[in-house]
């Protein structure tokens, strides 16, 4: 089991990822939202939702099934990089083939060009995962931070630039081609190792467990964005990109917080700790308490200032988009569970299993959807109650893989929660009074401020309170449920 220090330089170097990582595209985000109308962002979020399924065979897939392997040598980083580089090619080129028929579905001739130009990032992808693996697989943390400031930093400045120039949807086609191509290049220049062109073999282990993960990402993949479909559908294009820029903003938060310290540190974590079952256990509850601690007030307080933040940065026309932030802001801290009970399952050998999660997610998704009246806030509440219901579904799972108990998770979940809301009872008093006598801007940002002091205060006088008298309520309620 690592120690201490070791957990907090892997934590250092995942922050630092992922600020290198989310500034330059968030800044550039901010300013290409100013020049570009809801209708492209509608119209991207399709794009991108085509395209986006060759991702899914492609990252996350194989590289993770690389990571999980103690010893990679040549025949089988040569078999995986060239098989990937070809499976790469054959998603660009159905990606590319399919853009006529996509743009007829969805009614917009803008997305045959569009296809055809992002199908070019898969390429790119597939060229990036193996160079990925090996600095993942070792915890470079300091490499992959340099490498994602410098490829998202290039991506943005391409993406601000063709926005003031006014070319609307394809400032966001050129960043996410730009990225891919800074991504590979990057990537091979933090890595010494070279593909040969010697025969291959391909390595059973690491395709099987492709074929397993690209089958749940595959249904992820679907449930995921059968909203955006929907709104699409049945709303336009212009609704579409109110949802989409709230989902992206969501999207930073969540990637930023969450995403690379399960994807830097929690996945290479666990695939060395799943021989012993309880090492795992504790390496997962270290985790998620590290997690919680953050995310819970992080998105309990975009949630509360998301009214005068989105006006305020992105303008008064993107204010639609203001309480769909703030309901998918509430379902991302059930999500952060979620997306780590998945690592520890992918690294545990049971991708198989969150299959079944995907498959009742998407099943959910669907009932849920269709049972409201269809309308944008609809949608949105749909996606946080599905992500509420799938909750008990993937902790029974983790509890049967290394004995996490709902116990465990009470007094893990319990501080932050009861930390947060008292923050966001500060933060809407305080700013409720300044109101009267400063700018509502800097009233917020006084508030947040305040706010943020309250959590921390109140983590450190209840962690250890709320913790034990959780566990003695949560026993005494388990044992009387038990003898009767």
């Amino acid at each position: 089991m690592i120690n201490s220090i070791i957990w907090l330089n892997r934590i250092k170097w995942s922050f630092v990822h992922g600020l290198g990582q989310q500034l330059p595209v968030l800044a550039s985000f901010l300013v290409v939202a100013r020049f570009v109308d809801p209708g492209s962002f509608g119209i991207m979020a399709i794009a991108w939702v085509v395209a986006g399924f060759g991702q899914i065979f492609l990252l996350d897939t194989i590289g993770d099934a690389l990571i999980r392997e103690q010893k990679l040598d040549d025949d089988i980083l040569n078999s995986t990089f060239w098989l990937s580089l070809l499976l790469g090619l054959f998603l660009a080129l159905l990606t590319a083939g399919s853009a006529g028929s996509a743009a007829w579905v969805f009614g917009d001739s803008r997305l045959r060009l569009l296809l055809q130009i992002l199908s070019l990032r898969l390429v790119f992808d597939a060229l990036a995962i193996v160079p990925d693996a090996l600095l993942r697989q070792p915890y470079a943390l300091r490499s992959l931070a340099v490498r994602n400031v410098v490829a998202n930093g290039a991506a943005s400045v391409v993406a601000i630039i063709a926005a003031v120039e006014g070319f609307g949807v394809w400032a966001l086609v050129a960043q996410q081609v730009m990225l891919g191509a800074a991504n590979a290049a990057t990537a091979w220049g933090a890595v010494s190792w070279r593909p040969s062109f010697r025969l291959f073999r391909p390595d059973a282990r690491i395709w099987h467990y492709f074929a397993v993960s690209s089958g749940y990402r595959a249904i992820q993949f679907t449930s995921a964005n059968l909203d955006c479909l929907l709104i699409q559908s049945f709303l336009g294009p212009t609704m579409l990109g109110y949802y989409s820029v709230a989902q992206r903003v969501k999207g930073f938060s969540m990637d930023f917080i969450a995403g690379n310290a399960m994807r830097l540190i929690a996945l290479p974590l666990f695939s060395e700790s799943r021989i012993d079952r309880e090492v795992l256990r504790r390496a997962y509850l270290k985790s998620l308490s590290t997690l919680t601690l953050v995310t819970i007030p992080c998105f309990g307080g975009l949630a509360t200032v998301a009214p005068v933040l989105i006006t305020t940065v992105f303008g008064p026309k993107w204010t639609p988009a203001v309480v769909i932030i703030q309901i998918l802001s509430l379902q991302a801290i059930m999500e952060v569970i979620s997306q780590m009970n998945s690592t520890l399952l992918r690294a545990a050998g049971k991708a198989s299993w969150w299959l079944g999660v995907n498959f009742t997610s998407f099943v959910l998704g669907i009932a849920l959807i269709m049972k409201f009246n269809f309308s944008l806030t609809a949608v949105a509440l749909a996606v946080c109650g599905r992500e509420f219901l799938l909750l008990p579904l993937h902790m029974g799972m983790v509890r049967r893989v290394c004995g996490i108990t709902v116990l465990d998770y009470v007094r893990i979940i319990l501080p932050p929660a009861a930390a947060t809301l008292f923050m966001v009872t500060v933060i809407v008093m305080v700013e409720r009074d300044l109101n009267t006598s400063l700018p509502q801007v800097m009233a917020t940002a006084t508030a947040a401020l305040l706010g943020a002091s309250a959590y921390f205060g109140a983590i450190y006088c209840l962690s250890g309170l709320v913790r034990e008298t959780a566990g003695t309520l949560v026993l005494a309620f388990w044992n009387r449920h038990d003898a009767t």
